[in-house]
């Protein structure tokens, strides 16, 4: 189906050709057009409200001055997009491709090759940090985008033609970007570098986030007992294999605070399960005995051991329970007031340095990646380098950190002899 071209946004420098694919054979010649251009602008329309993995409503493609807005809900065969994504031969231009690469992953068995995202780029030519398409259209090109439809439901059918739009504009400008981008990436001698943080993006995807490493990210159960993390690990491992497997939201299984809740708890049966679940009665009756019997197979037995620092001693040669837990992970605590003011003085060197090398600071290092290496390095008492230092950012920023580091810690262990 054809949509009226007067409908459809023009582009700075052509008029694209708009196109909704609905039909195998369509779609099929479509991909082989890919497959034999250059480069093409893609984005996903997807909906997750309801499921644990993203359910694809549309793929907007541009390629030689044509807008696809593919319908993946009556295309039968998709593989011939994965071959595209596939292809080293074409590059694919995408904004912000954290949930689309994901989706790909998921749906279409594939992570794209051959990228360029066009946030990271603007990132990097010094335009702004985790800027929005629209907000980067309108800077480079001078552009007004309606984001109205942002939380449409994009699995109805038929599609509305204002989400049509939506969907044209969300690809019909990325060609234009790219030009404008590799250009500027060009003249500052970073092309190498966007290209390769687009591949440490996709790694990240590739590797996913690991059930067990969950825990983690509940930074308000540091003060659980390292043995109370430990059982926490377990089930946050288990609720995401759980909602993995019946493809629904995390927070349907249990909600964060009640499976912290449940740890703090430590209930022995159901009903007192029943108790610390509070109003996830559902739960308490599909998984209560799953979560019991990880409670009660824990082969640690509770005690006072706090999650900020091991202290393990041994015996005369026997291994104990402390030993156990020697390389377990605890959940990052706030940092000491110590650590604090290396943290500040970490920040304050990135802040040197991207000035003096003309980065944002932001792209050579967060306030959240600099605490993680303060507090690993502190924790293992040498240094810990985060992975965002390797590549690129260890010549320039990573190698100078890890000296700042190494010298806190030779103070500390020199401090810690004199007494």
């Amino acid at each position: 189906m054809t949509l009226s071209q007067p409908r459809f946004p023009r582009s700075p420098t052509s008029s694209p050709h708009c196109e909704f694919i609905d039909s195998q054979g369509a779609f099929d010649e479509c991909m082989s057009l890919c497959l034999n251009s250059e480069y093409i602008a893609i984005d996903t329309e997807f909906v997750r409200t309801t499921t644990f993995y993203s359910n694809p409503g549309l793929f907007q493609i541009a390629v030689a001055n044509r807008i696809l807005l593919v319908d993946p809900l009556a295309v039968q065969d998709l593989s011939p997009l994965a071959r595209v994504l596939k292809s080293n031969e074409t590059k694919k231009i995408m904004h912000a491709m954290g949930e689309d690469i994901d989706l790909f992953k998921h749906s279409l068995k594939v992570l794209p090759e051959n990228v360029f995202d066009t946030q990271i780029a603007a990132a990097l030519v010094g335009i702004g940090p985790s800027i929005g398409y629209a907000n980067l259209v309108n800077h480079l090109l001078s552009v007004e985008l309606d984001k109205g439809e942002t939380r449409s439901n994009w699995l109805q059918r038929p599609l509305t033609d204002r989400q049509k739009y939506y969907a044209a504009n969300d690809v019909v400008y990325l060609v234009d970007l790219y030009h404008k981008l590799s250009s500027q990436l060009q003249q500052t001698g970073r092309k190498g570098i966007v290209e390769e943080e687009c591949q440490r993006l996709i790694g990240v995807a590739e590797t996913g986030s690991a059930p067990e490493l969950y825990y983690l990210k509940m930074r308000g159960a540091w003060r659980l007992t390292r043995k109370r993390q430990v059982l926490l690990q377990r089930l946050c491992a288990w609720r995401e294999q759980t909602a993995m497997s019946l493809n629904k939201p995390r927070a349907r299984i249990l909600p964060d605070a009640v499976l912290q809740l449940i740890v703090e708890k430590m209930p022995s049966d159901r009903r007192e399960l029943s108790v610390a679940a509070h109003q996830n009665q559902q739960a308490v009756h599909q998984f209560g005995q799953e979560i019991l019997e990880i409670i009660n197979n824990r082969p640690l037995s509770d005690g006072g051991t706090e999650g900020r620092r091991t202290g393990a001693t041994t015996g005369a040669g026997e291994k104990t329970e402390e030993d156990t837990l020697d390389n377990f992970l605890p959940i990052m605590p706030p940092l000491t007031p110590q650590e604090q003011a290396l943290h500040k003085k970490l920040k304050s060197l990135v802040r040197t340095v991207a000035r003096q090398s003309d980065f944002l600071p932001e792209t050579l290092g967060n306030s959240k990646v600099l605490e993680e290496m303060v507090f690993k390095s502190c924790a293992a008492s040498k240094v810990v380098v985060p992975p965002f230092y390797q590549g690129w950012r260890w010549e320039k920023i990573g190698r100078q950190l890890s000296v700042v580091m190494q010298q806190y810690l030779d103070n500390r262990q020199s401090g810690m002899s004199s007494e």
